[in-house]
Formats: C-alpha cells, structure tokens, sequence
C-alpha cells in the first residue's frame, strides 16, 4: 500500500513515530477510545508495516502464534493457519492503518530527525518540517536496513564470488534460490523459517550458528472460524505463555522449563546432529524458542540442512568460492545470506531535553515520552504489550485534558541484579541483548527495562494497569489554585515497576531476591 499524505495536518497532542503493528495498535487504540486528536509519523513512504513491509524473504511470517500476537481489540484475523504468512500480517497492518486508524492521521516519507523537549511540549524536526506534540509515543525499532548488524573482522569480502545479502533485502522469489549453494550465517527466526523453505530448490543449504535456539516443532492448523473458539484458543496460548515467564524468572526454578522442552522436544524425537542442539546447561529463553512449522528439524535429519557450530568454529573470512572458518575449513557457497539480526536500541533519532543532548537509553526518564513496550518481559509480544501499556497511557492522557499542564518524567527504574537474572547466565552465550549506548561501545544494558524473566502473568498486568491511576504531584510553593498541580505519569514503565513490586512476595520465594534489595545496575 502506498499513501502519500500532501494536505498540511496540524501539529496533535500525541504524536506517534513509527507505523509498524506496534504504532498501529497504539493508534488504533486511541481511536477506538474516541481520542481523535494524534499523527502517525513514518518515514518509509511505502505506507504502513514496518519489519513485515521490508522483510520478504522465503518462508517470513510471525514466530508466534496469531491468536497471542495480534491485538485484542482488533477484528479476528482470517489467516489459512495460526502461523500466519508476511503477506497475511501486511495485509492485515493495511486494513487496520485504512478502516480502524484512517489515511488521514498519516504523514509518510516523513523522517522524524530530532525530538526536542522544552516548556512544556515536544518539538519534532522532520523532513517535512517542523511539528509540536505535547505527548510522544515511540514506536520505531531497530529492525530495519539501517540497522543491520554484519559479523565484525571478516577478511577478505571482497575475494567473494558470489552474493552476499543480509536477509532484510532477500526477495521471495524462489528462483533466485535455485540450483545455489546457500550459507546462511545466524540461526533465529528467519533462518528456521528461511533454511526449509529454499531447501528444496537449492543445490545445498548450509546454516552457520553461534548460539542454537530451543526449537519446538509445530504442525500448522486452520484457524477456529467461531469467535468464542478462537478467543478460547487465544486464553490457551497467553497461559503457556505466563507459564515460561512464570518458570524463566530466576536461575533456581529455570531448569524445570529446560528439563521439560528437552525431555519433549530432544530426547522423545530423532536424534538432531550435535551441531543442532543447544548447550545442555542454556536458558530456554537464552535466545528467542524457536517454532518449526515449515520442516526445519526434519531437513536436517534428511541431509537437506547442513548445521554448523560457528561458536566452535567460527567464520574467518571469505574466498572465492565461499567461506573458511577458523580451523580451516572451507564452506562452498554462491549466496550468503546474513541473518544475523539487528543493532537493537540503536536510532537514528536525536534527543534533547531542555536544551541538553540526551541518550536514548534514559527514554524512561524523559518527560511526557511513552515507550508502549517498557515494563515487558524479554518473551514478549510487541503488540500485545503496546495494548496492555496504552490503558495505562489513555488514563494519562485523560488526566491532561481535565487538567492541561505540564507533565513530569518518572523516577529512575530499578533492574534485577545480574545474579539472579538468566539473562547473565554463564551458559547463556547469545549476544542478542547486547546493545549499545551513544559512544557505540557495546554492552548489556537494562535502562531499555528489556529485563529477562518478570514473573508477571499478563492477567495480572492487565488488572494492575486498568487500577492504576496517574498521580498528583504539587511544586514547592505551590498556591491551592485549581490548575496548580501537575501530574507525574511518564511511560508505562513506571505502572510495569509498581505491578513487580506487588509480586514481591512470589519472587522472594522463588529467587532469594526480594523487590527491595534489587539495586540500579
């Protein structure tokens, strides 16, 4: 879908960046609570999607199931499977931005290029010039070409014959595929979903990995056509789903979750290649679990799929014919499709705040910035969090309009200690959460409050947001005027904060850590 939008739209209360599934909910949701008055800035011109607009490689589609990915509040999707296609969820993106958000709250090809807090309200530099918002609402993430993460100190890249690719601009068309010897360097998502599907045109297929991923394989079935049904299979999904936040939230009871996923998925099934199974002492959620619905495990059985342990062996540097890792060994290849993900938390976006340059990384300190995603455990569901986060931010923005004056951003955010949390485990070796801060030095970082394992079922959450309100704060010297107060709100993170501090009675027991002894880290 391409929309350009001409017409001048004046600068909104809210404005939203980005108009990928995570903006759209957002939108969709203030619409839907008869708040009219907010523009979606996007600077694809291509129209609405985001990652499922610009990945079109064989075999994309959602790595979870639809009934527990898209919005609630949403119409059911009419998807041929509960996995559904890239082609489906664009689709689908499209009809939302046309019939639930409307063309018209849209400006796209508009680049935001820095955000400036100053007064009391947000200034946005564009590439279309220059708007006020009194509200921001982030949603523009790092999975995009301008933030492709390629593997570091390659020698001789030049000396290739062949293609090199990352996955973000690889085409559906199977015949560029034909007849190929393909190296796929990563394992994720798109390499579980990408291997199987051009395994039977190419000449061979070959996936380069550092940190295997649990892999659970799925059968695809039609989606319920009964409302009731599908919602139920919805409750079913979010369930399982608060049960492994539930097991992953400490080191302690973590290895139940692990035994059980290797007792079902390992040691019930045919025997994988050493190569294809994780470290025996590795947290099920140490990289993203992995659904095989299109034959991944069973082309590595057949000797369609070739798995190698780039973590023991890693990649060296190219030839002209393919690849020779570091003992030598030379990997044949016409094509390298790099799936090796992205520089996650990096942006290409300025932040000022009262005139001062101001990291990405404290977004949870910056006033009147909603992040829709804060508070979320790493096993997360983008859009899904964006809707339990926006009943909070409603209220916020409800409270503005009864009283219009300046909000302030939240305290500083507490994060588990590194002992406790799997995330640092020492057999945990997937770089995916390594992030980078302003001076681009690479390391872990919490203020993003990415936190791994928050024993919060989603329930819960959802109860703790819709009861919490936004509160009142007086500045010193203050009169007793009505207007005089000012409403401490911020994002969302806070309300996720004070949901785990309820909890802090479970996670003692369970971790040995209580709320109040965590610490800034």
């Amino acid at each position: 879908m391409r929309r350009s939008s001409t017409a001048a739209l004046r600068s909104p209360t809210v404005a939203i960046l980005g108009a990928g599934i995570t903006g759209l909910t957002a939108a969709a949701f203030l619409r839907k609570q008869g708040i009219e008055d907010f523009t979606v800035f996007e600077e694809n011109g291509d129209g609405v999607g985001g990652t499922w607009r610009d990945h079109d490689y064989p075999g994309a589609g959602t790595d979870t199931e639809v009934p527990s990915y898209l919005p609630t509040f949403l119409p059911r999707p009419n998807f041929h499977s509960q996995f559904a296609r890239r082609d489906e969820i664009l689709s689908y993106c499209e009809m939302v931005a046309a019939e639930y958000v409307g063309l018209e709250k849209f400006r796209f090809g508009c680049r935001v290029i820095a955000l400036r807090f100053g007064g009391d309200e947000w200034t946005l530099d564009t590439s279309q010039g220059r708007f006020h918002a009194v509200f921001i609402i982030f949603c523009t993430a790092s999975i995009s070409a301008k933030f492709v993460r390629r593997p570091n100190g390659i020698a001789n890249e030049a000396s290739f014959g062949g293609v090199i690719r990352h996955s973000s601009e690889c085409g559906s068309d199977l015949a560029e595929y034909k007849g190929k010897r393909i190296l796929i360097v990563g394992c994720g998502a798109t390499a579980v979903q990408l291997a199987p599907t051009v395994a039977p045109v190419a000449r061979s297929v070959t996936v380069l990995r550092r940190t295997m991923p649990y892999m659970t394989v799925r059968s695809k079935v039609a989606l319920p056509q009964r409302a009731w049904l599908y919602t139920l299979w919805r409750w079913v999904y979010e369930l399982r789903n608060d049960f492994i936040t539930l097991l992953d939230g400490a080191r302690c009871i973590e290895f139940v979750l692990r035994w059980w996923v290797w007792l079902r998925d390992y040691m019930l099934r045919a025997p994988l290649p050493a190569a294809c199974q994780p470290s025996p002492g590795q947290p099920v959620q140490c990289t993203r679990r992995a659904f095989d619905y299109l034959g991944f495990r069973s082309a590595v059985i057949d000797g369609r799929i070739s798995v190698v342990d780039g973590q023991a062996d890693p990649l060296r540097a190219y030839t002209p014919d393919g690849v020779v890792l570091a003992s030598g060994r030379e990997l044949r290849a016409d094509l390298v499709v790099l799936a090796t993900g992205y520089e996650i938390g990096k942006v290409d976006i300025s932040f000022y705040v009262e005139g001062a340059l101001r990291d990405q990384a404290e977004a949870s300190r910056f006033p009147n910035f909603f992040y829709p995603l804060a508070g979320a455990p790493l096993f997360t569901i983008p859009p899904r969090v964006c809707e339990d986060n926006m009943l909070y931010f409603v209220r916020v923005l409800r409270s503005y309009s009864a009283h219009p004056v300046l909000f302030f951003p939240p305290e500083d955010q507490p994060s588990f200690r590194k002992d406790y949390s799997i995330l640092f485990s020492p057999h945990c070796s997937s770089r995916r959460y390594l992030l980078h801060d302003r001076k681009d030095a690479p390391r872990y970082r919490t203020d993003d409050l990415q936190v791994q394992g928050i024993p919060v079922p989603r329930a819960f959450a959802r109860w703790v947001l819709w009861w919490q309100r936004p509160r009142e704060w007086r500045p010193k010297g203050a009169g007793e005027e009505e207007g005089d107060a000012a409403i401490t709100a911020g994002p969302s993170s806070n309300a996720a904060m004070q949901c785990l501090a309820m909890c802090d009675g479970f996670w003692n027991r369970c971790s040995g850590v209580s709320w109040r002894q965590m610490e800034m880290v």
